[in-house]
């Protein structure tokens, strides 16, 4: 109807869906949600492709049209551009407070009243409970699955442990290279024994070299609490994203990674994944959108990367950066170089960095990972879903 006739009646539409079945839109939340996923189709069009049909549409994504002389990358990004209205999270008072303005690495990052982890075990001078700066962010088909928040200050590293301990984080993702650590934030574990962090006390159990990341084993408690109590938690902290780089290097190790977090999340009911980053927003947003992009391969049998970020974008604007320009390609590459990049996750992925801006290579790099993801099957004919 939107297209046909260029308008769209939701009020009729829905008051008749209801006169044959009473329970259907039920309150105003669902009412909101038909406009918003009308405005979103309407914008954005249908950009959801089955799983078989992936392989065919990164290749027909990498292709210029010959009229606008852009990618199907950069026309994606241009839909969502249009969309940047509805990314409101709301008011960001508690951020805003005077008393927290320190605590928040940039300003100009601060999360939503409404989809924030308030802090239950550090309170502020009021006896109210404590500030972070950190959102929720849902999966593909689990609500507040992830926790997405800047590394820690000197000054916030209790309230750090206070949001993994409050939220049962039993994974921790660190985006960043060992080496670029030292100049974005205080030392947050201890590199053997145990060490206490405002309100906490972290001890270090083991620590494992994996293809891609560094695998830590911690355990937390309060030091209020008995050992026994003592939260088991994860690190996982990547080695394959140096700070020269928009994107990480091995798509294979990274996925690697992305199944290794939701094996173990599987045998933690009811805990989250917190994702970590310097500002809580550069990087932070490649694995959720990655996990993301996995399960809806899995669990729908289709991929919609544009799906995906719009999710994401909903709680932290940030995330997966917006794109400036498209660069265009060297003289002389062709449809068939084309075709050869998107045989293989590396070889697309080579190819794609000459198609995309910095600031656009996340968002290719989604697809990267989609085909990676399919090609740890021995044959598409093994995928089942």
């Amino acid at each position: 109807m939107g297209q046909a006739e260029n308008k769209v009646n939701v009020f009729t539409c829905t008051s008749q869906l209801r006169r044959s079945r009473t329970n259907m839109v039920q309150d105003k939340e669902q009412y909101v949600f038909l406009y918003n996923i009308l405005l979103e189709t309407l914008l954005c069009g249908v950009t959801s492709v089955a799983v078989e049909d992936i392989q065919v549409h990164i290749h027909r994504m990498g292709e210029l049209d010959p009229v606008t002389k852009i990618s199907g990358y950069m026309k994606e990004f241009q839909e969502l551009e249009k969309l940047r209205g509805l990314y409101h999270i709301g008011s960001c008072k508690e951020g805003e407070k005077p008393e927290n303005l320190a605590k928040n690495r940039y300003c100009s990052i601060l999360p939503g009243d409404g989809c924030r982890p308030i802090l239950i075990s550090v309170s502020n001078k009021q006896g109210l409970p404590g500030y972070i700066n950190a959102v929720f962010i849902n999966s593909n088909l689990l609500n507040d699955a992830f926790v997405v928040t800047q590394l820690p200050l000197k000054q916030t590293l209790g309230d750090f442990w206070s949001l993994v301990w409050d939220y049962k984080c039993t994974s921790v993702v660190l985006m960043h290279d060992p080496p670029d650590m030292s100049e974005m934030t205080a030392q947050f574990w201890p590199e053997k024994g145990e060490a206490r962090y405002g309100g906490f006390i972290v001890k270090k159990i083991s620590k494992v070299l994996a293809t891609g990341h560094k695998e830590i084993t911690l355990c937390v408690r309060p030091c209020n609490e008995p050992v026994d109590s003592s939260l088991k938690v994860k690190l996982y902290q990547l080695t394959i994203w140096p700070k020269n780089q928009s994107v990480p290097l091995n798509p294979s190790a990274f996925i690697g990674l992305i199944g290794k977090l939701e094996q173990h999340q599987q045998q933690m009911e009811g805990s989250h994944v917190l994702v970590t980053c310097c500002d809580g927003a550069s990087r932070s947003g490649l694995l959720c959108a990655g996990a993301i992009v996995c399960d809806q391969i899995r669990s729908d049998g289709c991929l919609d990367v544009s799906q995906a970020v719009r999710s994401l974008k909903k709680r932290r604007v940030q995330l997966i950066p917006n794109p400036v320009r498209m660069a265009l390609p060297r003289q002389g590459i062709t449809s068939g170089e084309t075709a050869l990049a998107s045989r293989t996750p590396v070889m697309l992925w080579v190819f794609l960095t000459f198609l995309c801006s910095p600031r656009q290579e996340q968002y290719a790099f989604c697809y990267t990972l989609a085909q990676s993801y399919l090609d740890s099957f021995e044959t598409y004919g093994n995928f089942t879903h």
